[in-house]
């Protein structure tokens, strides 16, 4: 069984981590151009925000060793969030974009860090409520990293959508 300190010390490094992610998605929506890229990047940060704050208040009843109690998060609607990417118009490479690319990458390590991190702790942990707790916030990371390797497939124009090849039945355009 962990000790205090060293469940203290866990919550910190998630904390850190959420508001890392944060300061970066704030600083790539700034930086972005493109509407549905900026919009993608708010979005995110508004998600670590929220990851942010829910750590920080069960943080906050294992200092005052109060009872944690049931925790849960909302089902992501990421699905109805997520920019109409599929229906925006290709367009040929540009510094801006390029620029998006780098972006997205760089979206996609923080994503696979907090949700390998969650994933770490939720095998770690005997408590049957963290261990659901952690489990769901990696798999919330790992849903944002979905977004970010679809909206990066179609930059790039992969041919995938979310993993799945896409087809054109008429031909090229």
């Amino acid at each position: 069984m962990a000790t205090k300190d060293e469940v203290l010390k866990a919550y910190e490094f998630a904390i850190e981590l959420e508001k890392e992610s944060l300061k970066s998605y704030l600083d790539l929506a700034k930086k972005t151009h493109d509407l549905t890229g900026k919009n993608m990047f708010i979005w995110l940060a508004r998600e670590e925000y929220e990851h942010m704050r829910i750590l920080e208040a069960i943080r906050d009843k294992v200092l005052k060793d109060q009872p944690i109690g049931k925790i849960e998060i909302e089902e992501d609607e990421l699905e109805q969030l997520l920019p109409d990417i599929k229906k925006l118009e290709k367009k040929k490479s540009t510094a801006a974009e390029t620029h998006q690319i780098d972006a997205l990458q760089a979206a996609l390590e923080h994503e696979a860090q907090s949700r390998d991190y969650y994933k770490e702790q939720a095998e770690k942990t005997e408590d049957p409520e963290l261990k659901q707790l952690f489990t769901r916030l990696s798999e919330m990371e790992q849903a944002h990293y979905d977004l970010i390797l679809a909206q990066l497939d179609f930059i790039k124009g992969t041919g995938f959508w979310f993993g799945i090849p896409e087809f054109d039945v008429e031909g090229p355009a």
